[in-house]
């Protein structure tokens, strides 16, 4: 599984429900603006922070 399919299939989670092996590819998507946490809706207001991606189809064309 590539890091575009774990960042696909996490997209709207929980940051606190990844796995660690999913934080460290999302963590290093943020670095490099490939993600972002977003504190949208009720959750958000909690605090929690759901994962949110950028522009992915451009990254996959560009990844091959």
């Amino acid at each position: 599984m590539t890091k575009w399919d774990t960042l696909h299939r996490i997209e709207g989670l929980y940051v606190g429900l990844l796995t660690q092996e999913e934080l460290e590819i999302f963590n290093k998507a943020c670095r490099t603006n490939d993600a972002r946490r977003s504190y949208e809706g009720a959750g958000g207001a909690m605090g929690l922070a759901k994962v949110r991606l950028f522009s992915l189809a451009s990254q996959e064309r560009s990844d091959g």
